[in-house]
């Protein structure tokens, strides 16, 4: 069987690091992932933690919610029976689910459940929302969240299934199945501010003075904007950098023409 889920003693190698952040950059280029490329970063910690993979992880997978997680349905029996462990369907019906887990390290066996009528009491349910029209398939995910927090809290950590928390109604109490220290409605993720990226003038600045470098010196400056930023040109640098290039480059700039 393998292990569960991986604890880390320490942060990221600087390669893996470094990986991510390309990851997350791209990513949040593509305009394809909601948030920046720190909060995007963030879900990939997250998921390296539960030994997910980056893109598993951000095309539909892990969810971050306010510094909390939802996981898919799927991911979340996916991470289940990845460790080794057992999970059976007793009963599945539109207005009932219950579910059977058995580990196999130790063969503690539970069952859980979850019942249209519980959705319903937490104001869960709305007419034409995923409720009304899969109740089947909510119920399913629901008792699998709550089965998972009480046999295999070592596979998932804190998560919970996807709608969980971005889901519960902002005028009634979180549904049963969240501890009482998360039962405080979590209001859904806020939309993160793009980076800001250094404007026209700044950019030509740094243009300008790359363009007197010795051809090998600007050569240089490309590969480490590539490698370390992900950039392929001073439009696309953050203004966060701009004071560090810009001195960089003026006494780059300044030593060749007291050399020569």
């Amino acid at each position: 069987m393998t292990t569960d889920i991986s604890i880390y003693n320490s942060f990221p190698s600087s390669d893996e690091l470094k990986n991510l952040q390309l990851i997350a950059m791209t990513a949040f280029k593509s305009g394809l992932y909601k948030g920046s490329a720190e909060a995007i970063i963030m879900t990939l910690l997250t998921a390296r933690e539960l030994n997910v993979g980056p893109m598993l992880a951000l095309n539909g997978g892990v969810f971050n919610i306010n510094g909390k997680v939802e996981l898919s349905a799927r991911l979340l029996g996916t991470l289940i029976r990845r460790s080794g462990h057992i999970i059976k369907v007793v009963e599945s019906t539109a207005i009932k689910c219950t579910l059977q887990g058995i580990r196999t390290d130790n063969q503690d066996s539970t069952e859980t459940s979850f019942t249209v009528e519980e959705a319903k009491k937490a104001g869960l349910f709305k007419i034409g929302g995923g409720w009304d029209k899969y109740p089947e398939d909510m119920c399913y995910a629901r008792a699998l969240s709550r089965l998972a927090r009480r046999l295999f809290p070592d596979v998932i950590g804190n998560a919970y299934v996807e709608g969980e928390i971005s889901g519960a109604p902002k005028d009634k109490p979180a549904p049963e199945s969240l501890p009482e220290a998360e039962s405080e409605i979590v209001e859904p993720e806020a939309t993160i501010e793009p980076i800001k990226l250094v404007n026209g003038s700044q950019s030509h600045e740094l243009l300008r003075l790359k363009m007197e470098l010795k051809v090998e010196d600007r050569q240089s400056l490309d590969k480490w904007l590539k490698d370390n930023l992900n950039i392929d040109n001073f439009d696309q640098l953050p203004e966060s950098q701009f004071e560090k290039i810009l001195m960089s480059l003026r006494k780059k700039v300044e030593n060749e023409k007291t050399t020569n």
